[in-house]
């Protein structure tokens, strides 16, 4: 899947708990999956909407989708990892 610059959420393929990962240059460079609460705590207050490489995301409640942080400052190809 790809995030387009300026994304900041995504929809897997279904709702159930996975890992994500950035793929850049051929190396998949993990996500941290955080919870709401860790998700706000560790994103600062100000200039949030900041684009940058992806380090970071949380799922929403009803697993519907998942925000990413910071935004991506250009186009990047999401890769699903195996549990």
């Amino acid at each position: 899947m790809i995030i387009k610059k300026g994304d900041y959420t995504f929809c897997g393929e279904d709702t159930r708990p996975h890992r994500w990962a950035l793929n850049i240059d051929g190396t998949l460079v993990q996500l941290d999956r955080l919870s709401y609460a860790e998700f706000v705590a560790r994103t600062p207050d100000i200039d949030k909407h900041k684009s940058g490489q992806p380090t970071m995301y949380y799922v929403a409640d009803d697993g519907g989708f998942a925000t990413l942080y910071p935004p991506a400052d250009k186009d990047y190809e999401l890769v699903q990892l195996s549990n």
